[in-house]
């Protein structure tokens, strides 16, 4: 009984809270004149993130998204939208205007005490297309060249703790009162106490390979371009389209890609029941505090049957002038445009090998001090694409992909991720990743090719870049 009333007097706490934030951001409607943003934050207890990601689903909602760093120290699950900002043309300044609305977006708030804690409150989750100026096809039609939700709910949770967010866009007519109590409502199944337990059965597809051999030659024509001098390196993608006898269940995916793919960031950007799922080895830009990261990855082999193979494997990657080559013209390119951003930059003079289940990565960490008045918006617009998923010289790659590759690769190598009121925020490429579409699944995978690249090995590489997302939805 004691246990009950502290839950009760918890929820009366919660709902004056939140009552009083709806006054205030009522009057200041009517001071105004134009609708006002309110932000409420509060403990949110035991959750699972997966539960809620995947009542969101149950209930179908239009929008909902979950991340979780590489460290899965970090989880957001964000669902609805109180606010949204969506590019549809082919502007090549997607993201300073997305920049811009987020600073009216922020000006127009209120916010409880509890949005001081990191990662709650105002935390903006989206990405954009991999090229703003190539149209996309009817296959990416729910995902704008760039989109970014302010979620009607969010859960945080961050270092063992938890939070949940209430986003609202008043109008200024609303009842205090009964506003509060609907909005508390809606909480009470997004917060599921229950564990999530994936499915242990897997599923069915039929594969179909998207014109392999045409990839190759087209593979080959690059090689010799570059052995001509007109590039240095393109990144060629290329597709996988599956069938499921079912619809799948991205939260089974999730977890699969928790349980097979520790050390990347997980990721799931669902829009209007469409979904891009993956899970990326590769950070591009995260600012915390006045410091940026960033990760040049680029050059790859297989892991090994047994350990000896795997560390021979591993050495012979380090060795390896190709893809040692490869993987310094995206430190070069990198760093340069960091070194506008940031000062007292730190550049490791090797590479470090980065595993993950199926591959390993030659892999290098930047980090800087962040100068005045930058924001993680301008250096996202001015690293994308890096080399690793573009090629270099970064204008020439990109128009050589344009003429080239037949594949709408959409929101696939493009940024995703989310940036907070404080400007701090994580974006990394959209890699390793599937467009699920009820029961069917295009899934993307690239290689970086330059003058030594042989066509049928670049080929085999992909279908290793393939595995993480066929083995998250059940099948091999």
């Amino acid at each position: 009984m004691f246990w009950r009333r502290r839950v009760y007097k918890k929820m009366e706490l919660q709902e004056r809270e939140l009552y009083h934030l709806i006054q205030l951001g009522i009057k200041q409607c009517a001071e105004r004149k134009q609708p006002a943003l309110i932000s409420h934050v509060a403990c949110a207890g035991t959750v699972d993130p997966l539960a809620s990601f995947r009542s969101a689903q149950i209930r179908h909602e239009e929008e909902i998204v979950y991340w979780s760093d590489a460290s899965e120290d970090l989880v957001l699950v964000g669902v609805g939208s109180a606010y949204s900002i969506k590019i549809d043309d082919s502007g090549l300044d997607r993201f300073s205007r997305i920049e811009k609305k987020w600073a009216e977006i922020k000006n127009n708030s209120i916010r409880s005490n509890g949005c001081k804690i990191a990662q709650t409150g105002l935390v903006l989750l989206g990405g954009g297309a991999f090229d703003p100026i190539k149209p996309q096809s009817d296959r990416w039609r729910h995902f704008a060249n760039a989109e970014f939700h302010l979620p009607r709910m969010l859960l945080t949770r961050k270092d063992g703790k938890a939070w949940t967010t209430i986003n609202y866009l008043l109008q200024g007519s609303e009842n205090p009162e009964e506003l509060a109590k609907t909005l508390l409502s809606q909480c009470e199944w997004f917060l599921s106490k229950e564990k999530y337990q994936p499915s242990a059965v897997g599923n069915s597809f039929a594969i179909e390979e998207v014109d392999a051999d045409k990839w190759i030659a087209m593979v080959e024509r690059i090689v010799q371009s570059i052995r001509e001098g007109e590039v240095e390196k393109v990144v060629l993608a290329r597709e996988l389209f599956l069938q499921s006898e079912a619809v799948i269940s991205l939260t089974d995916v999730l977890a699969r890609l928790h349980a097979g793919q520790p050390g990347s960031y997980i990721f799931a950007f669902a829009h209007h029941g469409d979904c891009l799922i993956g899970a990326s080895p590769e950070r591009l830009i995260k600012r915390k505090g006045d410091e940026y990261f960033s990760a040049c990855l680029a050059g790859s082999i297989k892991r090994g049957e047994n350990q000896a193979e795997d560390e021979m494997l591993g050495q012979a990657l380090l060795q390896d002038k190709k893809n040692r080559y490869e993987q310094n013209l995206v430190v070069r390119m990198l760093s340069d445009k960091l070194k506008k951003y940031c000062e007292n930059m730190e550049i490791p003079t090797e590479p470090h090998l980065k595993p993950l289940r199926n591959i390993y990565h030659l892999c290098t960490l930047l980090q800087g001090q962040a100068r005045p008045g930058t924001s993680i918006f301008t250096v996202l617009d001015d690293l994308h694409p890096s080399p690793a998923l573009g090629g270099f010289p970064q204008k020439e790659a990109i128009k050589k992909i344009r003429e080239e590759e037949q594949l709408d690769r959409g929101w696939y190598g493009g940024p995703v991720g989310w940036v907070d009121d404080n400007g701090e925020g994580e974006f990394i490429v959209a890699i390793r990743c599937g467009l699920v579409r009820g029961n069917e699944v295009s899934l993307f995978a690239g290689c970086g090719i330059v003058e030594t690249s042989d066509p049928v090995s670049e080929y085999e590489e992909t279908q290793i870049k393939f595995q993480p997302m066929l083995s998250a939805l059940g099948g091999s």
